[in-house]
């Protein structure tokens, strides 16, 4: 086998045409929300893209609603927003945000067990819009999660184990409608407006609610 001399191979690499740079990766977790921060622009940006895409026309500031930011949580909200009921004690109950909770609720222990149990990941594959920035807290409640491999899964299997029984419950028509919800399969939301899919979906969480309490 020839031997080439580290001169040759100097030569060599010199001929070689020109690389392009690897582009960075996008900066992620409190380096990400440090830089939509840094950029005064940036909430206001978010704020417009999230009311035109919900076809919103009042105070933009409303659309800060985390639950927003997603199709579900749009629907929900557009059929329920604003709407309050009473408890049997008598208290107040909004509505929409009692809803986006119990679906929120579901939606994390699916994705948990998947995650964690199945070693998988929802791709949902509807446009999603950026997450406002917000600051990076921890609560002092919460601490490090010091758990055994088999004690996560144990507890995500558990907690999802809890939904899934509320979700045979209701039915194989409401529980496919909130399971196309949580893989983003259908249109629940066209420029603000609630489709025939999003009304089945709200209908399904109202259904799974009740069930659940």
């Amino acid at each position: 086998m020839k031997a080439y001399t580290k001169a040759a191979k100097r030569r060599a690499k010199k001929a070689l045409p020109g690389l392009a740079e690897t582009p960075r990766k996008k900066a992620r977790g409190r380096a990400r929300m440090e830089e939509l921060k840094a950029d005064p622009e940036a909430e206001r940006t978010v704020l417009e893209a999230r009311a035109r895409h919900t076809g919103h026309t009042g105070d933009k500031t409303e659309m800060r609603n985390p639950a927003l930011g997603e199709a579900a949580g749009q629907a929900i909200y557009a059929v329920h927003g604003g709407t309050v009921r009473r408890d049997s004690n008598g208290n107040e109950i909004d509505v929409a945000k009692s809803l986006w909770t119990t679906y929120k609720g579901c939606s994390d222990a699916y994705r948990r067990y998947l995650s964690v149990c199945i070693g998988a990941s929802v791709h949902a594959k509807t446009a999603k819009l950026e997450m406002l920035p917000e600051r990076f807290e921890v609560e002092e409640s919460l601490h490090y999660d010091d758990r055994s491999d088999d004690e996560r899964h144990r507890h995500a299997a558990d907690k999802w184990g809890e939904w899934k029984v509320a979700l045979d419950a209701i039915g194989l028509g409401h529980s496919s409608e909130i399971f196309s919800a949580m893989h983003g399969w259908g249109e629940l939301v066209d420029n603000g407006t609630v489709t025939k899919a999003g009304k089945r979906f709200v209908e399904a969480v109202e259904t799974l609610e009740k069930e659940s309490e």
